[in-house]
């Protein structure tokens, strides 16, 4: 479990980012507070060439 601080919020993608790109290479679950910030990430994790799912309550059990 990484808690990102308060202070640090703006960092949050580049910081999930680094951690899943430099430290973590296999399976990771990361949680977001809203639909928009699962979708970004996922968004933004794909671009940097990561194996990624999403997965939030406006999805089928298809998507």
């Amino acid at each position: 479990f990484i808690r990102i601080r308060e202070h640090r919020e703006g960092d949050r993608e580049a910081i999930i980012a680094a951690l899943l790109t430099r430290t973590f290479h296999d399976r990771v679950i990361v949680f977001a507070q809203t639909k928009k910030q699962c979708h970004r990430m996922h968004v933004m994790l794909g671009l940097l060439g990561l194996k990624i799912g999403e997965l939030h309550g406006d999805l089928n059990q298809t998507q």
